[in-house]
């Protein structure tokens, strides 16, 4: 079996591949025969063939296609992109790790003196069956909060009417949905966000306070969440390294553990989540990002890098199984 060449081998990188094909294939597993089949299939065939660019700088996954007798075009790699499929998932969180990190340089650049905060914003642990329902009073929450504040004028200059939220200072903004699981019944919806503040946030003086504590945070999400209970708010500078920050923002909506662990769970999590836009842009981020609408490119990630490696040679790995004496194991392994 020594002339079997595997992915993990190969990419140090990319051996999480492997883990993350694992994961799909268990949690695939537990929607045969539930009113989620299609997405048992769909997940099954996630992903079972990969494409890689070998550059300079290691192997880089690029998409190539398979040309039938007609002459259409077939792309090899494809992503379900169904909810729960922990690859995509995977995937889906690199991609927005990669333009954070091209951007924010940027951003910092461009608006010197301005601060970055990490923001998260919680509630109350809703039933699993309510989530939907919970998740869109948060989006229109966030949504009414995180709008910029007008002063309507008339031609005479008389103030007609005010718009927006008169507390939002954030410049720009990047926001993600977390959900992690809390019992057999119940789950955690959150928001973590990134906010890039103006550099008299943290002043004061001259009739202006710009700071705010965690508890008027708080009240303010209670306020537009329409809460009568003090929800639980974390907010803090980013310091040091922002490249640290990232990761926490654009991370996966579920942990895998958290799907795998209840088949009842998993289940009511997809058809709660369906359809919900896991993470967004707004302000000055939007010139900043690439933004496709939620319908991220889960294979390449930099599209100069793309044009370069053109006339990199490819290696291509499949799915499959590895028949061993001891032990029988599915891995991505090269094929000719």
């Amino acid at each position: 079996m020594d002339d079997i060449l595997l992915l993990r081998d190969v990419s140090e990188k990319d051996k999480k591949f492997d883990t993350l094909k694992l994961k799909t294939v268990k949690i695939s597993k537990l929607l045969e025969g539930t009113i989620h089949n299609k997405y048992f299939s769909r997940q099954q065939k996630c992903a079972n063939y990969l494409t890689f660019a070998v550059t300079p700088e290691g192997m880089k996954l690029r998409q190539t296609y398979w040309t039938t007798k007609s002459g259409k075009k077939i792309a090899k790699i494809r992503f379900c992109r169904s909810p729960g499929c922990v690859l995509c998932e995977g995937r889906r969180a690199m991609c927005w790790q990669c333009r954070a990190f091209e951007a924010a340089p940027r951003i910092l650049a461009n608006y010197p003196g301005c601060v970055l905060l990490f923001l998260t914003l919680t509630l109350k642990n809703p039933l699993i069956d309510n989530l939907a329902s919970c998740l869109a009073a948060m989006q229109e929450a966030w949504r009414q909060m995180s709008r910029e504040y007008r002063v309507i004028k008339g031609k005479t200059g008389k103030i007609l009417r005010t718009e927006g939220n008169a507390q939002w200072q954030a410049l720009g903004w990047l926001k993600s949905l977390e959900v992690t699981k809390s019992g057999d019944s119940h789950c955690h919806p959150h928001y973590h966000v990134m906010l890039l503040m103006p550099p008299k946030y943290f002043c004061s003086g001259g009739g202006y306070s710009g700071y705010m504590k965690t508890e008027e945070w708080g009240s303010m999400w209670a306020k537009y969440m329409k809460l009568d209970y003090q929800p639980i708010v974390d907010i803090r500078q980013i310091k040091g390294d922002w490249k640290q920050a990232i990761p926490e923002v654009c991370k996966y909506t579920a942990k895998p553990s958290d799907l795998i662990e209840s088949q009842d769970w998993l289940v009511k999590y997809i058809s709660q989540i369906k359809r919900v836009r896991r993470t967004e842009l707004g302000g000055c981020f939007k010139k900043y990002f690439r933004d496709d609408d939620g319908q991220e490119n889960l294979i390449n990630f930099d599209e100069e890098q793309i044009l370069e490696d053109a006339e990199a040679p490819i290696v291509e790995f499949a799915w499959m199984r590895q028949h061993l004496l001891e032990n029988d194991s599915w891995n991505y392994q090269a094929v000719a």
